[in-house]
């Protein structure tokens, strides 16, 4: 008993800690988002380095989260890690967000006190998703409606260019609020009302930039498959921003 206690007591000191954390706010503090982005490169060009920094498909979605959060998709310090330690440098906050070829499995998601956000990317039975720390919920909540809103945005129609060039007198109700021009819909998660816009107009929407990484405009090209909106015959799905 006398050795069981102590080790309760770190472990609930552990548990409050992540219970604590927000993320969000370390990220608008410090002006950047740390990426951790895994080395393995068997999906062709998921991360490529190009000028010091990282370039390609899971590394677009760092991007997107910069942008929503920051205003600013190249407010990313994007760090290799190696499957050996990936985890590991998540738990200890070395890295803000894990990308790559994360395959979401049960013993991930319960056995490592970290947590899976959308799936990114869909390989026969596997699934790929980022990952977090367990218990900063409001982050999660960040990242996982930055992704779904790059998915929904390919639903619409709605690419970067089409983002950027709406305006409020321009879009539908459902459209004007995912584009910030009435505030409500990101103010949940203490982001202004236009991050949504920033990451669809800055990165794109989720087809813009798997046909930028991994389609037609790719040297390696990847049928789409299941990666497409489930309104186009595939598997990825954003549920609903507003029932308004």
């Amino acid at each position: 008993m006398r050795r069981i206690l102590p080790l309760l007591a770190v472990l609930l000191l552990a548990l409050a800690g992540w219970a604590s954390a927000d993320t969000t706010a370390e990220v608008l503090e410090r002006g950047e988002l740390l990426c951790g982005v895994s080395a393995d490169l068997s999906l062709g060009e998921p991360v490529l380095l190009v000028n010091g920094g990282f370039a390609g498909f899971y590394a677009g979605f760092c991007r997107a989260v910069a942008a929503a959060l920051l205003g600013d998709a190249n407010a990313v310090v994007f760090l290799p890690v190696s499957t050996v330690r990936r985890f590991e440098d998540l738990r200890n906050g070395e890295v803000d967000l894990l990308v790559g070829n994360l395959t979401l499995t049960l013993s991930r998601d319960v056995g490592t006190g970290l947590a899976f956000g959308p799936v990114t990317y869909i390989e026969g039975a596997t699934r790929f998703a980022p990952m977090v720390r367990e218990g900063d919920d409001r982050w999660l909540d960040t990242v996982s409606w930055v992704i779904h809103a790059m998915i929904q945005a390919e639903e619409w129609g709605l690419t970067s260019g089409l983002a950027a060039a709406i305006g409020p007198d321009d879009a539908p109700p459902a459209l004007a609020r995912f584009l910030g021009y009435e505030e409500g819909l990101t103010s949940q998660l203490g982001l202004e009302p236009d991050a949504l816009r920033r990451a669809i107009v800055q990165v794109g929407n989720y087809g813009e930039l798997y046909d930028l990484h991994l389609g037609p405009r790719a040297s390696l090209q990847v049928p789409r498959g299941p990666n497409r909106p489930v309104g186009d015959g595939g598997l990825l799905y954003a549920p609903p921003f507003t029932i308004r």
